[in-house]
């Protein structure tokens, strides 16, 4: 029991160094994915089950992110689109059964976020964000 209590601490704090890490250590591990087991010892048993699964691109950046209930069924992924700044342009959101239900489309002027809009399952915009910016004088 003391050995999967500190094998629960190691994997707890290396989940923890893995988000705080840039994406230059993502891609300087060669990470593909991470994927988050909680292990819950409440009926007597140990019982593992999947909570998130990240996957990461070739630049280091989240490609795609996904999070499960506690029965391991999908609860909601959302899929990242980059541009060439790596900047996010496209979120992609799916629900149980893999069924999108929302997506959020961003756009910029230079480095900084212009629009972001969100459309719905049937891919019509809900709505629109414009972002202006003071500069400091």
């Amino acid at each position: 029991m003391k050995n999967k209590i500190c094998l629960i601490l190691l994997i707890s704090i290396f989940t923890i160094s893995i988000y705080a890490q840039s994406k230059s250590k993502v891609k300087e591990h060669k990470l593909k994915s991470e994927t988050v087991w909680v292990y819950d010892y409440s009926s007597g048993k140990e019982a593992k089950r999947i909570e998130t699964l990240t996957r990461f691109n070739e630049q280091g950046l989240i490609s795609e992110f996904s999070e499960y209930d506690k029965s391991g069924k999908l609860k909601e992924k959302i899929v990242y689109t980059y541009n060439e700044n790596d900047d996010v342009v496209e979120e992609k959101y799916f629900g149980p059964g893999n069924k999108p239900f929302k997506t959020y489309k961003y756009s910029y002027t230079g480095n900084l976020k212009a629009t972001k809009e969100k459309y719905g399952p049937n891919g019509k915009m809900e709505w629109k964000k414009v972002y202006v910016y003071e500069k400091a004088k």
